[in-house]
């Protein structure tokens, strides 16, 4: 069994062949500090939004079945506490990232176990650089009814699976047309 798991007496006899002896010993559980956290994922797609999940937080403590509370602490390596949030142990992004603004954050946390010992960690989080599509000649708005054609060229800043799309309010996306004229999603 686990020596860290609960309070433990042993109980001993010895004789010599003349007397008998009897003894006991008690161990009492000790609460140990946890060592170390670690993040699952340390990576967040650019664009995520606000209050994605980079990863869950875990805590490595000899203490079998312990509970934490994990809290971002100031000092070495927090710059960037205050772009995230943790909920149930969970590191999530404050907003969106640009990986062309910055692609490394840095936070400091601070994983606290039942009996009031702590851990404290510097993790570092990489932004993923995503596809951004700009659009050259959008006009800002279009009158509903209006009969003019747009002419649109999309520029993309990194490789993409499929053609490309310009995101619309309503969630849909705007086809283009190809070199020979057909319609394209």
């Amino acid at each position: 069994q686990n020596p860290h798991a609960a309070d433990r007496t042993i109980s001993f006899t010895a004789s010599d062949g003349i007397a008998v002896s009897v003894a006991a010993i008690s161990t009492v559980t000790v609460n140990d500090a946890p060592t170390d956290v670690a993040l699952t994922n340390a990576t967040i797609a650019e664009n995520a939004g606000t209050n994605a999940t980079v990863g869950s937080l875990s805590t490595t403590d000899l203490d079998v079945g312990d509970t934490f509370t994990y809290t971002f602490v100031s000092g070495t390596g927090s710059t960037d506490n205050a772009v995230f949030n943790i909920l149930n142990g969970v590191l999530r992004a404050n907003a969106s990232f640009d990986f062309e603004t910055k692609s490394t954050y840095s936070v400091r946390v601070r994983s606290t176990d039942a009996g009031g010992l702590f851990v404290e960690t510097t993790l570092a989080v990489a932004v993923a650089p995503g596809s951004d599509v700009a659009v050259a000649g959008a006009p800002a708005a279009v009158p509903e009814d209006a009969r003019t054609p747009l002419t649109l060229t999309p520029t993309l800043d990194a490789p993409t699976s499929g053609p490309p799309t310009v995101p619309l309010p309503s969630g849909g996306a705007a086809p283009f047309a190809d070199a020979d004229s057909r319609p394209r999603r």
